[in-house]
């Protein structure tokens, strides 16, 4: 089943005193679904172009960068920066298992970056069982979140530098 729409939500910098900003992204993918007797088995695939104009600590630090007119310094800036929007996914499998009073369900997603962005990258999942007594159903759940990197590499530059002496405070 194809989808497709609008993703809105905030991103929150931790800067001194923190920095919230709204954004909207279109997002579109598929997703799929099996049914074979107590089992379901799913699987999705989204992308979304976010873009956020209106984060003011990395517009600050980008603007800055762009300023030096040096060229590692502006790739920097155009790897941190969401003005312009930029390529994600997010791919999810999972299965669940409803058996008589036996309860299982368990999924691992990913986020990815096409292009490099300052949002991270990430591996995530669950892992859930529970037995049903009538209509109570006690459980137990384990989730887990791993950091998979960034897209985003700082570039070096010579000691001397201005910009490598250079101290950015957000």
């Amino acid at each position: 089943q194809g989808f497709g729409g609008v993703s809105r939500g905030k991103l929150y910098i931790t800067t001194g005193g923190g920095a919230v900003a709204k954004h909207q992204s279109p997002v579109f993918g598929a997703a799929v679904t099996a049914e074979y007797g107590p089992f379901t088995a799913r699987l999705a695939h989204a992308r979304a172009k976010i873009e956020v104009n209106n984060l003011a600590p990395i517009n600050a630090l980008t603007d800055g960068l762009n300023a030096t007119q040096v060229p590692a310094a502006i790739q920097l800036a155009d790897d941190l920066t969401l003005k312009g929007g930029k390529k994600m996914s997010f791919t999810e499998i999972g299965l669940t298992m409803d058996w008589k009073n036996i309860v299982l369900q368990a999924e691992y997603a990913q986020r990815r970056a096409h292009e490099p962005v300052y949002i991270p990258e990430t591996n995530s999942g669950y892992i859930m069982a529970g037995y049903r007594f009538g209509k109570v159903l006690p459980y137990y759940a384990h989730a887990y979140y791993k950091d998979a990197g960034t897209s985003v590499t700082v570039p070096t530059l010579p000691a001397a530098h201005p910009l490598a002496q250079a101290h950015w405070k957000l």
